[in-house]
């Protein structure tokens, strides 16, 4: 199920791209892989040289899970070269994100959930 839901996830922010709605206009969006290391989504603005890594979960996430995913995903950055040239964010999607709200400003990070994907979709 988890690869049906990054393919849905794509689709989604393709959509939140083309309405402005997301925290950068991205020109490419993609996977990375290094040396076993998985980024689910990225996301590159490369005239403003800003990036969006995204982790996907089919799971129920609590804060605690998010954090450890957002340290995950920043060591993940670390190998990529995109931390050297560009503003680079972080999001997480999620099944369900419990007090996503409080995440996203304890965090400073970008959620989404299956709630956000039925008003868009």
């Amino acid at each position: 199920m988890g690869f049906i839901f990054e393919s849905v996830a794509q689709e989604f922010f393709l959509k939140l791209n083309r309405e402005k709605k997301l925290p950068i206009l991205f020109t490419k969006i993609g996977r990375w892989w290094y040396r076993g290391q998985e980024i689910d989504i990225i996301m590159l603005d490369k005239i403003n040289k800003k990036a969006l890594a995204v982790e996907v979960k089919w799971k129920t996430l609590s804060l605690n899970n998010i954090k450890k995913i957002v340290r995950q995903l920043t060591q993940k950055m670390e190998h990529t070269s995109l931390t050297k040239n560009y503003e680079c964010e972080f999001g997480i999607v999620a099944k369900k994100i419990i007090n996503k709200e409080n995440v996203r400003h304890s965090l400073n990070i970008h959620c989404w959930d299956l709630s956000d994907f039925q008003r868009l979709m």
